[in-house]
């Protein structure tokens, strides 16, 4: 219980903490959700087809860090500002509008940020639903589905008398019993 309290504790001034980093994060959330439909796509913003695809930002202490991802090669990863060491270099990020713009063989490409395609699930369709098999007695053959009237309350009639002898098995005390049948 006191851990607990401690890890909600030190959630709850971590949330504070990452509020106070970037002022207005909610709201821009609230205006620009990531999960709406926008323009762009992830396509560069000059309309021409996709070298690079903008995926993601991550805003960090030491700055920002944007996912890039490269159909060509089929493979992503996270860069920073000017990092070296890829076949293209994130130059500038403008966050009002979530566009990066890298240098890919000296060519300039400014990138859009892609939006979550969401869609709802389709329900899956409702199971077959068969009638739970009704409980027999141990031993005791199951009905047929043909029984007359009569065949059925001499059925019961042996079950009844089955009961009786048992019951009267019980009440013998243990030298009495006879052996056998239980």
């Amino acid at each position: 219980m006191r851990a607990a309290r401690i890890i909600l504790g030190l959630l709850l001034t971590g949330a504070t903490a990452g509020a106070q980093l970037r002022p207005g994060l909610l709201e821009s959330l609230v205006q620009d959700s990531p999960f709406q439909p926008g323009q762009g796509g992830g396509l560069p913003a000059d309309g021409g087809s996709a070298q690079f695809e903008f995926r993601g930002v991550v805003a960090e202490t030491g700055g920002y860090l944007f996912s890039v991802y490269d159909p060509g090669r089929r493979e992503a990863g996270w860069v920073k500002l000017d990092e070296p060491g890829r076949p293209f270099v994130a130059r500038r990020y403008d966050p009002a509008k979530d566009t990066l713009v890298i240098e890919h063989n000296g060519q300039a490409l400014t990138l859009n940020l892609k939006r979550a395609a969401v869609q709802p699930l389709t329900p899956a369709p409702p199971m077959p639903v068969s009638p739970p098999p009704l409980p027999t007695a141990a031993g005791a053959a199951p009905p047929s589905t043909n029984a007359t009237n009569a065949q059925e309350a001499q059925r019961l009639q042996n079950i009844a008398d089955e009961i009786r002898r048992r019951r009267a098995l019980r009440q013998l005390p243990p030298a009495d019993k006879p052996a056998g049948k239980p």
